[in-house]
């Protein structure tokens, strides 16, 4: 019985090793951009941008910039 719980132990402290924590965090940043038209790079406000996996949104300024 003691064979099997060291085994398992080791096991469990190897797993922890190969496969740090740190791993699972998730990453921060910030997106930031100029929404501008095509033909002319006049930039368009009140433009909404949206990040779909985060369920974020965010609105162009009157110079089409974002964050």
């Amino acid at each position: 019985m003691r064979r099997i719980i060291y085994s398992l132990g080791l096991i469990l402290a190897s797993l922890l090793i190969i496969h740090p924590a740190d791993g699972l965090a998730q990453a921060t940043g910030t997106i930031r951009g100029t929404v501008t038209l095509s033909d002319n790079d006049k930039p368009l406000h009140n433009v909404i941008i949206t990040v779909v996996e985060l369920r974020r949104s965010t609105e162009t300024d009157e110079v089409g910039a974002f964050v």
